[in-house]
């Protein structure tokens, strides 16, 4: 959690991507907090700083990450700093799972960055062999060891079993995450704030047409294409829009947020 010297009246929670740890985030945070909003990173079960000494059978899904744990970061941001303003700002799966929370009205706004849908069909060149592989092979993995050990091969957080059998479903269904029975997509439509959704130009991973296809079941999305000559870079990806060689590309999400109204709560 980062607030501002003379504190904050308008907050923003960052929600990380599959298998990425809160640190990842910290000097965008830093940012936000440098523009005077309050920041909170926060890891999913499982991941990162929320890891257990243990993945094997640890009982984490994407479900949980939603419902739980974005739900409850969302809740205690209201309780302990009475924020004028709320918002979200969702790394790839980190802007899926939103619509899936209980209180979509706390929220005011939402920034999203590559969140797309999953299937792997979306992806390009090698990415899309890649994904069809992880969505047949992470079963296989799941139920030898019980988790996915992706720690081993990339700079990716090991994966616990549920949720990475969650995603490899997903990945083989052309709805992606909004065709997963298991989770209450129902609540897509009641998630009324703006969003602002961006996909970058050379992501090979979050396409334009799978952040189209995520960005549909949300009811008030404004979207935005960005290209690596936008930060006067030679690449982005799937993840460099938040390295700080494109901070140029933040100032325009924070001003964004600050142009967005304070939505009415029940009991206003």
């Amino acid at each position: 959690m980062i607030e501002p010297e003379r504190g904050a009246d308008d907050w923003v929670i960052v929600s990380g991507a599959l298998a990425v740890a809160a640190r990842f985030y910290s000097r965008y945070a830093t940012a936000l907090a440098e523009a005077g909003f309050g920041a909170v990173t926060y890891d999913y079960r499982g991941i990162g700083g929320s890891r257990p000494a243990s993945l094997r059978g640890f009982p984490a899904t994407m479900t949980d990450w939603a419902v739980l744990d974005m739900a409850g970061v969302t809740a205690w941001v209201h309780a302990t700093h009475a924020p004028r303003r709320l918002f979200l700002v969702g790394h790839s799966l980190g802007g899926i799972l939103p619509g899936l929370m209980d209180r979509p009205d706390l929220v005011d706004a939402m920034v999203t960055v590559g969140s797309e849908n999953v299937y792997w069909r979306y992806r390009h060149g090698r990415k899309k062999a890649a994904y069809l592989s992880r969505g047949l092979l992470t079963p296989l993995i799941t139920g030898t060891i019980g988790y996915v050990p992706w720690s081993k091969f990339s700079r990716a957080e090991d994966m616990p079993g549920g949720a990475a059998r969650q995603m490899a479903t997903a990945t083989r269904t052309p709805g992606g995450m909004l065709d997963d029975p298991t989770l209450p997509t129902h609540r897509y439509t009641a998630f009324g704030a703006p969003v602002l959704a961006y996909s970058i130009d050379d992501d090979p991973e979050a396409t334009r047409p799978s952040v189209d296809a995520m960005m549909s079941a949300y009811p008030n999305v404004e979207r935005r294409h960005l290209t690596p000559a936008d930060a006067g870079l030679d690449k982005i990806g799937h993840f460099g829009y938040f390295k700080v060689s494109a901070q140029h590309l933040w100032l325009q999400a924070f001003s964004w947020l600050n142009q967005q109204p304070r939505r009415s709560r029940p009991g206003d």
